[in-house]
């Protein structure tokens, strides 16, 4: 599944611009103080002495051209969007355990397939 912070708006032009993610496994909190995000304790800072990079292989027309419109907003004018900074994760579950974690330290920091098989002995 894929979960995101902002609104259903915001999922719908996402989810256009990357069709690789399957529609029906993805989802957005749309809750203020992003409910599903505290839940998973998920860091809402950078990690100190992490190195922002840009991603690989990213079409940087369509990102500069969308990035406002995909932003998390501020609950009222004026305030800083509390989403701008929270960091995502790559969780496993089975039922209602929780098989494997990792939470990002930075934008595009999260585990690779051939990790994720690993911690599993694959």
């Amino acid at each position: 599944f894929f979960v995101s912070i902002g609104s259903s708006a915001q999922l719908s032009k996402f989810l256009e611009l990357n069709p690789m993610v399957p529609q029906r496994q993805a989802f957005v909190d749309a809750s203020v103080d992003q409910q599903a995000y505290a839940a998973l304790n998920l860091r809402s800072t950078f990690s100190e002495g992490a190195q922002l990079r840009p991603p690989a292989d990213v079409d940087w027309i369509s990102y500069f051209a969308n990035i406002m419109e995909l932003t998390p907003k501020p609950a009222r004018e004026g305030e800083f969007p509390v989403g701008v900074t929270k960091q995502g994760g790559t969780f496993v579950l089975q039922g209602d355990r929780v098989l494997f974690a990792s939470a990002d330290r930075i934008p595009g920091d999260e585990p690779s397939v051939a990790e994720v098989l690993r911690n599993f002995g694959a």
